[in-house]
Formats: structure tokens, C-alpha cells, sequence
């Protein structure tokens, strides 16, 4: 029995109707992905792309100046009458998501200013991604000619790194070492198909195939957040990190300026909610509290700390007692929207004012741009966030 066979000529035709079929229903996913859903154009943190001169972060375009920050460009040389304040840090500082005026160093740059005679300046040299090895690294090479008098360093508990392992891209994810596979998977982002595909993919991995591993997606990674006990790796990170952290507080010193750190939570760590910790993180698992151990370290070299863990936990229980919406705090798991950069702003602000108080309580007399002299205009925020060198916080359970 002779079965019947297809010449390569049919076979090269059905493949070609077969792929524009695919490439039509492309096209025509992609246009409704357009018309339904046009957020998918800016729906990533994207860098600097060299043609257009801006880069995107969820919607919000973003220009950076020649230092390579957030910011409209500035005389390197700090000008009589101006009080700098140099805020570092990584994501959360730069204001994933949200526009520069939202960021808390803009907040606490108004306001300070409400507060003070001299004009204040607050410097937002954070980059997406950065690491406190990175923090070191550009305060020691760029940032140490500015002339601020105070330096706040914003970390999240995923700075934790081996100095090894800090990422090898440009400020603000400018990417200027990046390889071509990144160069590719940014102009693939602008379609939205691959945009959505991108999305959904990454959430995919994360809430379902990371569990199947016994772990959840964040405690993944033990060199951050310290997971499955306390390994050599995660051990290491802490020393690296430490000591750069360390080395950053002997240079600022050495300026004559200040260093403040402000602990960043995550979103699970503020409440037991299951609504708070999408990627199901189990915190008992965890071989060490970073709130916890950062405030020995920072009190041991009477670092000022402000932990904010404590006043999102504490506004977290406020709006479930209000019964708002859960994510009233944050953007995803760990960057906070603008209500909550607003809250960090106004803690760190608190905390700056208690410092001011300490070294000069009355707010006068103060040498010009050596810190805050105080305007009579408006009294100090109160808002209990600031721990000096005292007791060591533990976990809110509401």
C-alpha cells in the first residue's frame, strides 16, 4: 500500500500560510493590546535609551543629568546660603515607579525647606539596583566633593550582597556595560505583546514555580535576606556589606557631614496578612532579623537609624482598622508608592530635626551650610520612626 507523500514545495507553502497566520494573530493581539491596555508601553523600569534620551519607570519618564542622577544638573561646588543633604540609595530611593517628585529625598527636600532659612537641596544619587558596596564606591569617587552636610542612606534588606556580586550596571540602570541580550529584551518591551508576555511570565515564576522548590521566590536568595539559615554565603554578604557600610561612615566623618541610615521593609514584613506577602515568605525560616542586626551595627557607631519597618507596620494596622485598600503602601513587594515614600520622608525628616535638637537645641546660630538653620515658620513633624543608639526593635505582629 502506497501512502501518499507531501513534496517539499506543499510543505514550504504550509509553513509560510502557517507563520503569517501567526504573525496576523501577533499583529492582531498586539493591536488590542494597544487599545485595551496602553500602560504596557511604560510598564517597566526601563534604561536610558540612547535615541529617545529618557528612560521609563512604570509610566514615568526619567532624564538623568551629567552625574548620572535624578536630578537637573548642578554646580559640583555647594553655593553660599544652600544646605545639601546627599540621598543614596537604591530603587526605592531613585522612586521606582513613580516621578522624582514623589521620591522621599524630594518630600524631605520640601520638607526641610519649610523648616530652614537656608535654601536646602536634596541630592538623589540613588540608582536602580545599587548596593551599599555601589553607595561607596560613588560617594568615594564622585560625590564627596558636594559639600553635604548630611548624608542618608536609604537600604533595603537585598543590599545584603557579597561585594563581588554588586551589579555591574551604570547609575540609575543606565546599563552603560550592559550586554547586547539586555540592549534586545528593551526594544522588545516596546511591543506590548512582548510586554505582557514579559509580565506574566515573570509573576508566573514567581508565585508558582519558585514554591515547588520548597522555597518561596525571595528566600531564593540567602545572601539577602538570610533564609534557611545563616550559610557562608549570606555570612559573607554580611561582612561585605557591613564594611562598607563601615567605610562610608569614616568618609562622610571625614568630611565634617553626618550619616543617617533609614531601614526599608519589605511588604511582608510589615503585617501577617496573607494579602501582604503575595510570594509567601516564611519569616520563621530566616536565620537572622536585618532590621535587628543593621541597628547593632549602626548603634555600636552611633550611626543614626531610622526604621521604618516600625512606622509601616504601624500605619499598615491604622488603615486595617480604616479597613483600606491592602496595597495603600506599596507599588509590589518592596517599593513603596508615593504614600509611603511620603511616609519615609517625613520619618527621616523627624529624625534629621531630633539630631538638629541634639546638637543645638534651639535650631540657631547654626554656621552656614554646616546644617539646618532653622526658619520660626512652622514646628518639627512628629512621627515616631527614629531610633538612635537605644533599644532594638522587633517584629509588629498585628
Amino acid at each position: 500500500m502506497n501512502v501518499p507523500t507531501i513534496s517539499n514545495r506543499k510543505k514550504a507553502l504550509f509553513s509560510a500560510v502557517l507563520f503569517a497566520l501567526l504573525l496576523c494573530a501577533a499583529g492582531l493581539a498586539e493591536g488590542v493590546l494597544r487599545v485595551t491596555c496602553p500602560w504596557l508601553a511604560d510598564a517597566y523600569a526601563a534604561p536610558i535609551d540612547p535615541e529617545a534620551g529618557y528612560g521609563i519607570t512604570l509610566g514615568h519618564r526619567f532624564s538623568l543629568n551629567r552625574f548620572g542622577f535624578r536630578e537637573a544638573d548642578f554646580p559640583v561646588e555647594r553655593p553660599a546660603g544652600e544646605t545639601r543633604i546627599l540621598c543614596l540609595g537604591d530603587s526605592i530611593t531613585f522612586g521606582y515607579g513613580l516621578t522624582a517628585e514623589s521620591a522621599w529625598p524630594k518630600i524631605l527636600e520640601k520638607g526641610l525647606q519649610d523648616l530652614s532659612a537656608e535654601r536646602v537641596f536634596c541630592i538623589n544619587a540613588a540608582g536602580n539596583a545599587a548596593t551599599t558596596h555601589e553607595a561607596l564606591a560613588l560617594y568615594g569617587e564622585q560625590a564627596r566633593g558636594f559639600g553635604s552636610s548630611t548624608v542618608v542612606l536609604g537600604f533595603c534588606m537585598n543590599d545584603v550582597r557579597r561585594k563581588q556580586h554588586q551589579n555591574d550596571v551604570g547609575r540609575a540602570g543606565l546599563e552603560r556595560r550592559g550586554s547586547d541580550l539586555r540592549a534586545w529584551r528593551y526594544r522588545l518591551r516596546k511591543s506590548y505583546l512582548f510586554s505582557a508576555f514579559d509580565l506574566v511570565t515573570a509573576e508566573t515564576v514567581k508565585r508558582h514555580l519558585y514554591p515547588l522548590s520548597g522555597r518561596s521566590w525571595l528566600e531564593a536568595h540567602p545572601y539577602q535576606l538570610n533564609s534557611l539559615g545563616m550559610t557562608p554565603e549570606s555570612a559573607q554578604a554580611w561582612r561585605d556589606t557591613l564594611a562598607s557600610l563601615d567605610n562610608l561612615q569614616r568618609q562622610v566623618a571625614a568630611e565634617g557631614s553626618r550619616l543617617v541610615v533609614a531601614a526599608f521593609p519589605y511588604q511582608f514584613q510589615i503585617s501577617d496578612l496573607a494579602a501582604d506577602n503575595p510570594y509567601g515568605i516564611d519569616r520563621t525560616r530566616f536565620a537572622v532579623d536585618p532590621f535587628d542586626r543593621l541597628q547593632t551595627f549602626c548603634s555600636d557607631r552611633a550611626i543614626p537609624y531610622v526604621n521604618l519597618r516600625e512606622v509601616f507596620a504601624s500605619a499598615r494596622h491604622a488603615m486595617l482598622e480604616k479597613r483600606l485598600a491592602w496595597n495603600e503602601l506599596y507599588i509590589d513587594y518592596c517599593h513603596p508608592n508615593a504614600a509611603g515614600q511620603a511616609l519615609a520622608a517625613h520619618s527621616i525628616e523627624n529624625a534629621m530635626i531630633e539630631l538638629e535638637n541634639s546638637r543645638r537645641p534651639r535650631w540657631s546660630g547654626a554656621p552656614e551650610g554646616t546644617g539646618l538653620a532653622r526658619s520660626s515658620a512652622a514646628p518639627p513633624r512628629r512621627i515616631p520612626a527614629f531610633t538612635h543608639t537605644s533599644s532594638t526593635s522587633s517584629t509588629l505582629n498585628w
